[in-house]
């Protein structure tokens, strides 16, 4: 549980670093950040589809069958839907719309190209040495970044279709219909 804890401090910092303005004023990214990522942990299970409470519940028995109470084992294995959570609280902030919202888009997005079994992929590839973790630990990066590229791009382009209140409902009809192969020959 506690490797779990370290791995998404890990990820914080890593993304206060790489996304972050030099000089790292940590008051104004608290203050920036806090109320939508407290919004995200209240009512993040609203956000997910089926899979991912599944898959939480799935995580949550590694600690439930060491005797961890339930709820805690289910608060511990979900914390890895908490990586994105500074990305989805900037990418909600930027389009004026509510953190529940972009977390809706940030996770179907997820689903539909079923990025989560892709990062979870790496996981089971076995890495040999210091490099191959590295590269393994950039492929995972990149993963979300264009998973945050895509919800970013579906926000975008259903406010552009329709007024912001119907933005979750454009957005993922968007997501959902089916890949259209382009012919530019």
């Amino acid at each position: 549980m506690l490797m779990d804890i370290h791995n998404l401090l890990d990820w914080i910092v890593l993304w206060l670093l790489r996304s972050g303005s030099s000089g790292l004023d940590m008051k104004s990214y608290i203050s920036e950040s806090q109320k939508g990522i407290a919004e995200l942990m209240s009512s993040v299970n609203k956000a997910f589809s089926t899979h991912y409470i599944g898959d939480a519940n799935k995580q949550s028995r590694r600690y439930t069958d060491k005797c961890v109470p339930e709820v805690l084992a289910l608060n511990i294995s979900g914390l890895v839907n908490l990586y994105s959570g500074l990305d989805i609280v900037r990418m909600a902030t930027h389009r004026k719309c509510q953190v529940l919202d972009g977390a809706k888009v940030y996770f179907t997005v997820g689903t539909r190209f079923r990025l989560g079994r892709l990062r979870a992929t790496t996981d089971s590839m076995g890495t040999r040495n210091h490099w191959q973790q590295l590269a393994m630990a950039a492929l995972v990066k990149e993963i979300y970044s264009h998973q945050l590229t895509l919800a970013s791009s579906v926000m975008d382009k259903s406010k552009k279709k329709q007024m912001p209140k119907n933005l979750l409902r454009i957005g993922l009809v968007l997501i959902n219909q089916p890949f259209q192969q382009q012919n530019n020959c």
